[in-house]
């Protein structure tokens, strides 16, 4: 039997007020009548009033912090877009049309890294083979470049997918 259990939760499971540093909560793991196992984090002034749903199989309490902040906010957004990279480039995706100005940027940000190399082109020279370093996979893109107007017609994606501020180009910016 393998068992999953949840994470803290950020709310008390009685009064649905959120948890605040210093908070003593107290988890439940119990089993339902139908057989799942379940957490359930009370605050501790609320336990003693609450009926539990299910059979108790243990109990334990801590004192509630929030988690951090992260430490690398580039970090984390690299990530994202490799993610993202695997998603689009991975096998049986169609990778031509609205996508591929946003693979290539992609392939731009993750080459600058050094999470993509370049291993060369296909036999037909319609695409590029790039090879993901971690997993050494290879990746086929397709050729093309990533100009001022592609940027633009993508700008909305990628503020909502990479959290990426927004892009502004300038006439003097295209011209350098």
């Amino acid at each position: 039997m393998e068992l999953n259990l949840q994470s803290l939760a950020s709310e008390c499971y009685a009064t649905k007020t959120a948890f605040s540093e210093g908070d003593r909560i107290i988890s439940n793991l119990m089993r339902q009548s139908d057989g799942e196992f379940i957490r359930i984090d009370f605050l501790e002034s609320v336990q003693e009033s609450f009926d539990i749903p299910g059979d108790l199989l243990c109990r334990w309490t801590i004192i509630f912090k929030p988690e951090p902040p992260p430490e690398n906010i580039e970090r984390d957004v690299r990530l994202t877009a490799e993610n993202l990279f695997l998603e689009l480039t991975s096998a049986g995706e169609d990778q031509s049309g609205e996508n591929t100005v946003l693979v290539q940027f992609l392939v731009l940000m993750l080459e600058r890294k050094r999470v993509l190399r370049e291993r060369g082109m296909s036999d037909d020279g319609q695409w590029r083979v790039l090879e993901y370093g971690p997993e050494k996979t290879p990746h086929l893109v397709p050729v093309g470049e990533v100009s001022s107007e592609s940027l633009r017609a993508i700008r909305d994606q990628l503020e909502a997918v990479l959290g990426i501020p927004k892009i502004e180009v300038s006439e003097e910016s295209e011209r350098t």
